[in-house]
């Protein structure tokens, strides 16, 4: 095989695990210093918003006529979709379907 460091050819058991562990600790490590920058980061992003928003005046009451009407709303959206689609309602009449008077289906269980 080709190793980079020809003392890795022929190690022992021990000296394998001790590689394999060192390995994971590098690793677990690396993933604890990256969530640090992480946790970090967010403090000062949430810090800075914070600051941002203490900074901006509070917006006004809302008026009286700025109050939210849910029925105003269903009937504007509901007049939209007319608008796009047409009414709901047909108004030329439909012919009746015709149904067989007797059954003329075929099937294997007719006889039981």
């Amino acid at each position: 095989m080709f190793f980079v460091n020809a003392a890795l050819n022929d190690i022992s058991i021990g000296t394998a695990g001790l590689v394999a562990l060192l390995g994971y600790a590098v690793v677990f490590v690396g993933l604890i210093a990256l969530m640090a920058v992480v946790l970090v980061m967010g403090k000062i992003m949430v810090a800075k918003k914070a600051k941002t928003a203490a900074a901006a005046p509070a917006p006004a009451a809302p008026a009286a006529e700025d109050v939210y009407d849910s029925d105003a709303v269903a009937d504007q959206i509901s007049q939209s979709l007319e608008a796009l689609v047409g009414t709901a309602e047909e108004t030329s009449p439909k012919a009746e379907p015709r149904h067989p008077v007797r059954d003329t289906t075929t099937s294997k269980f007719a006889n039981l």
